[in-house]
């Protein structure tokens, strides 16, 4: 692998803030961020993948044939993976998202769900989601239904593309 050198770069970050569909507030300003080498985690991880450039954590569920549906495999992986987040100084947000274009998760694999999957699960993923110290944002492409959806809005921000459809 190529060795990347670090640049500064200032780029230009806009927030808005919507108040039923008109902006209320609009902040604009110059910040700092270091470009480093793009760095992608497996640690034995089958359904999730994990991706940090620029200072953020891109946690990606990878199962697009089955429209990213969790089991529990799923599930302890991205508790995993966002407990991981806490401490670490080299990430200061995390994007939690879904492969492919279709689906950012149709919640639960119906499939692992109707062999009794749920039965002994504890899912803390959403503890863990907001009691996470950095800021987390569910970037939707497609579908977010069911239990994706509450993974969306568990996440301090959602930023969704025009196709995406809630449910």
């Amino acid at each position: 692998m190529a060795k990347q050198v670090q640049q500064r770069q200032t780029n230009t970050l806009t927030i808005r803030h919507f108040d039923k569909g008109d902006i209320k507030q609009e902040m604009s300003g110059n910040y700092i961020c270091n470009s480093k080498e793009k760095n992608t985690i497996s640690d034995g991880y089958k359904d999730i993948l994990i991706e940090t450039t620029d200072l953020a954590c891109t946690i990606t569920i990878n199962r697009p044939k089955m429209l990213n549906a969790f089991t529990g495999d799923t599930i302890i992986e991205l508790e995993d993976a966002v407990q991981r987040t806490y401490d670490d100084n080299e990430i200061g947000a995390v994007v939690l998202t879904g492969a492919g274009h279709r689906s950012s998760s149709a919640g639960g694999d119906v499939n692992w769900e109707a062999s009794g999957g749920l039965e002994d699960t504890e899912w803390r993923l959403g503890r863990y989601i907001v009691d996470c110290p950095k800021p987390i944002v569910a970037r939707i492409t497609g579908y977010a239904i069911s239990g994706g959806n509450h993974l969306a809005y568990l996440c301090d921000f959602m930023i969704a593309a025009e196709h995406s459809r809630f449910g």
